[in-house]
């Protein structure tokens, strides 16, 4: 990639798994944590690496936080019950989130959407 095709918001994750298919593709498995943003990119040795920073997660009004929570996860059990391929289980997963950003970003990772949408979703800091 060049650096105009990288993203300047991203997550920083920890990695998990790595399995080596036959094919010769990996799969990896990770586990995003927190929202950063790039403040400057190096190329080294033929691969780049980031300077990051990271994005404040905005507070939220307990009680506000609640019912948009609330709210967030009625319409999507909606949508689970109209899009078969996500399973009823997540709901139960969702439930145990208490922090919204947390919330609004798992329940984005199940979405059917393109990669520039779910970016557009991960760059919004409110």
């Amino acid at each position: 990639p060049t650096p105009d095709d990288i993203y300047r918001y991203g997550t920083v994750s920890t990695i998990l798994q790595l399995l080596k298919l036959p094919d010769g593709t990996v799969k990896v498995l990770v586990e995003g944590g927190r929202r950063a943003h790039i403040t400057a990119l190096h190329e080294i040795d033929g691969h780049f690496e980031a300077e990051i920073e990271d994005v404040p997660e905005q507070e939220s009004d307990g009680k506000e936080a609640e019912a948009i929570g609330r709210t967030l996860i009625g319409q999507f059990e909606q949508y689970i019950k109209l899009n078969k391929k996500i399973a009823p289980e997540v709901l139960v997963s969702l439930n145990q989130i208490d922090d919204l950003s947390k919330l609004a970003d798992t329940i984005a990772s199940h979405l059917n959407l393109k990669i520039p949408e779910k970016q557009e979703i991960l760059e919004i800091q409110d």
